[in-house]
């Protein structure tokens, strides 16, 4: 009979090491990287301003609600709220942004980004650049400084936040509010 008790507290204790183990496993990989961005698109010239997101080995988001601007709705800004929820895991475990700028009318104009907030959280890693035309790309450098586009150049800015500590959940507190300008160029 003591020998039935010893196995019994035996298996016992084995299926609830599993069982812990199993949960630690599940909860190491089922973080959630909560998204609730605001990105405004604030234009005085022609421009059409583009947006998208991807997480890595899923889908890409574009925002469709931007069209292009002429100019004449300078006092009114564009705003795509982002509230999407983004699952991180081990094998998704970064979200890139987009956004393009391209110059539709005949002048030079200036473009650059200004932020409110991005991503503040030690277990994130962010990464910002932006490509001006045909030159190459370049860290952001989030005072405003301005790009000048041509005609028909683009501006892009592309931002990574990738997931340091896979078994560490990511609170829903962290946001990126940014405004992306295009004004006529400064004389």
């Amino acid at each position: 009979m003591k020998r039935k008790v010893k196995l019994f507290a035996s298996i016992a204790s084995l299926c609830l090491a599993v069982a812990l183990m199993a949960f630690g496993v599940y909860a190491a990989t089922q973080v959630t990287y909560q998204v609730k961005s605001t990105v405004t698109y604030a234009s005085q010239v022609a421009v059409t301003w583009t947006g998208k997101y991807t997480v890595l080995n899923s889908e890409t988001v574009t925002d469709d609600t931007v069209q292009p601007v002429t100019g004449a709705e300078a006092s009114s800004a564009q705003i795509w709220n982002i509230t999407d929820p983004i699952e991180l895991t081990a094998t998704n475990n970064s979200v890139t942004y987009v956004f393009t700028c391209t110059n539709n009318g005949g002048d030079e104009i200036d473009v650059y980004v200004t932020k409110t907030s991005l991503f503040e959280n030690e277990n994130l890693t962010v990464t910002a650049k932006e490509k001006v035309a045909n030159e190459s790309e370049q860290d952001v450098s989030w005072t405003p400084t301005k790009n000048t586009l041509g005609s028909g150049e683009t501006y892009t800015l592309t931002i990574t936040v990738t997931l340091k500590n896979l078994g560490t959940a990511v609170t829903s507190g962290n946001t990126m509010d940014i405004t992306l300008h295009a004004d006529k160029k400064s004389v």
